[in-house]
Formats: C-alpha cells, sequence, structure tokens
C-alpha cells in the first residue's frame, strides 16, 4: 500500500503469495506515506511453498507511517528470520496494535534485525492483548489450506469489536460468542445470535449490553428515558425506527424485535422535554402536586405534571406566564420577583443601573436599551448585552460624558 491513506484492510485471507509478501505500508511512488489506516482481522500466513523467499506477515516500512491500527489479524511467516511484524522504527507515532494472534518474531529497524521476545515488543506499546500462537493451533488443516478456526482455536474470542464489524470474509456474523475472533474468519455459533445495546445518559434500554437471542427469534427491549426526559431516536444497526413519534410524548417504548437473521446492534438517544421552549426540569422545581421545592401546589384546572399549560400560564399573577418567566430568570410562583430596575443612580459622569432577576431560567443574557423619553415614537438605542448575575441582582455602569442629562433605561432578555 504505497501513499494510501484513511483506508480499512479487513477480511482477506493471504498466504502463498506470489511475491513473498503479506501486508506492507510504505511511501514509494505515493505523495505521503501509508498513514490513518486500519488493519482489521486479516489472516496473513507467509508460507515456505512460493517461488523464492517469504517475507514478514506485516510491514510498516516507513517512520511517516503514523496514526494506523492493526486490530484482531492472524501473523505468521513460516521463514527461518522473517516473523509476524516489522516496523522501520521502535515508535512510530499513533500506531495502535493489539489483539493480534502472531509468532513470536518481530523487528524495529526494517527486519535487518530480529527478536523474539513478546516481553520486550509489548514494552514497545504494542499488543498488550495478543496472542502468541502457532498455525497447527489456530486453524482446521494448514497442509489444505483451510484457514477457517479449529473449534479449540486459541484466536476465537480473543479481539476486539469495532462498532461497525457485522460480517466476516464468508460473510458469516461477527461476535457468535463471549467477543469477535482474531483473523479472517468468525468461528461459527450456529444457534444464537449478538445484539449489542447501547443507551446514553438520560435513559436506559432493558436487557441492554450484549443480549443473546436464538438464531431467527426476537425478544423486546424496554426504552424508557429519564423522569422529564423523551426519547429522541430508536436505531437498529443504525437505521433509524420511524414507526414512532418522537416528541416529548414519547417517554417509554417496548420494541420488538423479530426474526433476528444476524448479529447486530441497538441504540437509542434522549431530550430533556421542552414545553414552549421552557426545559421540564425548570417547570418542576416550581409545579407540583405538593408544592415542590418552594413551589406551588397546582390546582384547579392545570393538573400536576400538565407541563405544556403550566408553561403559558401567569399562575402568579405578575403578568408574565411562565416561559417569560424562564427567560427573565424570575420565580413564576413569586408575584414579587419580576424583571425590574431598582435604581438609577448618578456617579460623576456615570449612571449605575440596577435591576432584578436571572436567578435561574434562561442562559441568554440582558440586553439595556436607552432612551431620552417614553414617548411611543421612542427609538430606544441598544447600549449593552449583560451576562446574568445568579444572585438574581444584576448591576451595570453607564459610562461616558456623551450619556443625556435626560435618559430612561429598559432590560429586555432579547433584543
Amino acid at each position: 500500500m504505497d501513499g494510501v491513506e484513511g483506508t480499512r484492510v479487513q477480511n482477506n485471507l493471504i498466504y502463498s503469495s506470489p511475491n513473498g509478501s503479506g501486508i506492507a505500508l510504505f511511501q514509494q511512488n505515493g505523495a505521503v506515506p501509508s498513514r490513518g489506516n486500519t488493519i482489521m482481522n486479516n489472516t496473513v500466513i507467509m508460507n515456505t511453498n512460493v517461488t523464492g523467499s517469504c517475507g514478514w506477515a506485516l510491514t510498516l516500512a516507513n517512520a511517516g507511517c503514523v496514526s494506523n491500527r492493526i486490530l484482531n489479524n492472524i501473523f505468521y511467516s513460516f521463514h527461518s528470520f522473517r516473523g509476524a511484524i516489522q516496523l522501520a522504527a521502535p515508535a512510530i507515532p499513533g500506531l495502535v496494535c493489539n489483539y493480534n494472534a502472531m509468532e513470536s518474531c518481530f523487528s524495529t529497524d526494517n527486519g535487518n534485525t530480529a527478536f523474539t521476545s513478546l516481553v520486550s515488543w509489548r514494552a514497545l506499546g504494542y499488543d498488550s492483548n495478543s496472542i502468541i500462537a502457532t498455525p497447527s493451533q489456530l486453524f482446521v488443516n494448514l497442509a489444505t489450506d483451510d484457514y477457517h478456526m479449529k473449534s479449540n482455536s486459541p484466536a476465537i474470542d480473543k479481539g476486539t469489536l469495532p462498532p461497525d464489524l457485522l460480517a466476516d470474509i464468508e460473510g458469516a456474523p461477527r461476535l457468535q460468542g463471549g467477543a469477535v475472533d482474531m483473523g479472517a474468519y468468525e468461528a461459527a455459533s450456529p444457534s444464537n445470535w449478538t445484539i449489542v445495546v447501547t443507551a446514553p445518559t438520560n435513559g436506559t434500554i432493558s436487557p441492554s449490553g450484549f443480549v443473546v437471542v436464538p438464531r431467527g427469534g426476537g425478544t423486546n427491549f424496554l426504552i424508557k428515558g429519564a423522569q422529564h426526559y423523551h426519547i429522541t431516536g430508536v436505531e437498529t444497526n443504525r437505521t433509524r425506527v420511524g414507526s414512532y413519534t418522537y416528541d416529548n410524548s414519547c417517554t417509554n417504548v417496548v420494541f420488538t424485535w423479530n426474526a433476528i437473521a444476524t448479529n447486530g446492534f441497538l441504540a437509542a438517544g434522549f431530550a430533556e422535554n421542552q414545553w414552549s421552549s421552557v426545559p421540564e426540569t425548570w417547570l418542576a422545581r416550581y409545579y407540583s402536586a405538593t408544592g415542590g421545592s418552594g413551589g406551588l401546589a397546582v390546582s384547579g384546572t392545570i393538573a400536576s405534571g400538565d407541563y405544556g399549560s403550566l408553561a403559558v400560564t401567569d399562575t402568579d399573577g405578575d403578568g408574565k406566564v411562565a416561559w417569560q418567566e424562564y427567560l427573565a430568570g424570575t420565580d413564576p410562583v413569586n408575584s414579587e420577583s419580576v424583571l425590574r430596575i431598582m435604581e438609577v443612580v448618578a456617579q460623576g459622569v456615570s449612571n449605575r443601573v440596577a435591576w432584578l432577576g436571572g436567578k435561574g431560567g434562561s442562559p441568554l443574557p440582558f440586553c439595556v436599551f436607552r432612551g431620552t423619553n417614553l414617548a411611543a415614537s421612542m427609538n430606544w438605542s441598544n447600549v449593552a448585552v449583560v451576562a446574568k448575575d445568579g444572585t438574581g441582582t444584576n448591576v451595570w455602569w453607564d459610562v461616558g460624558s456623551s450619556i443625556p442629562s435626560q435618559v430612561y433605561y429598559r432590560i429586555t432578555v432579547t433584543n
């Protein structure tokens, strides 16, 4: 691979190579050394029955072959001197090499010298989870070039599962056991499939983790958002399930996956409920059936938990509905908590403007407007944007000799 970037090489079987070479990353005619590639789940056997001399199973021939990932492979060479992996240098930036089945023969100077100590190789930061194994231990029948896994092969269930590796070289599903196998072939497990279930924070999927189901069977998954959260999407094998309406009401569903014919993935996303752009957790701080934490007991025509109605209702009678109080950072159940200017004090050529608001609620800043009269036709000037003070008391200084002798101020949340 001459000058190749960002490529995945997976599920290949290489044996009896006529040029005596396995997988090689280098720069000869390419613009750059081969870099950023993934070499994954390949079986590379350098046999001695090829014409000429067989070589190394894997070669990174330039120190500039950086950021490559070498995972879940089988590397073996029958050469008397050459072996599994040769590098151009001991330390190659970004190289990840692990979960491989190999012979214990390595080089860090492009094959000029070789060493057989796995301990020394691991000391360089490589293959901490890899194994040393011979072809006779690994494969069904080397003499007939049958490189399927033996039933007791040490490479079975010893790999690591990338998120999108679903099949082997023959199309058989990966992860038929407790983990993915090393090499190009996955050992058959005809009775079961495995569903990998993941859920981010603020919600759960049950059952979760690695869920084993009978081949051709199915199972139910309970997908549930945390309190005040709803489901934003369900995906099987990275395909969105379109049979649900993903809004605030979609808090829990029972998803049935039937006739499972391969290993797969199930995932879900969650987001906080919003009512008139107000987070439900903010509304819940003030409204509950019993008054909540310093809040108001909901009674009358609005039921407890009817956050959609609460967001557009003025429950404290101060002339502002809850979504407006959220923007202002005021208390929607306290009629004394309102967005208002407390004082404007002249100090020299400056004015000190102080107002209430901004304790909790929206993170949007305040906008300060200045005018010279209160007439309806007044063209107010936006003179400042002020971040909210979490204490609920905000102060801004209007500084400068150009301040009119008669001045008025107005505070808003958005401009």
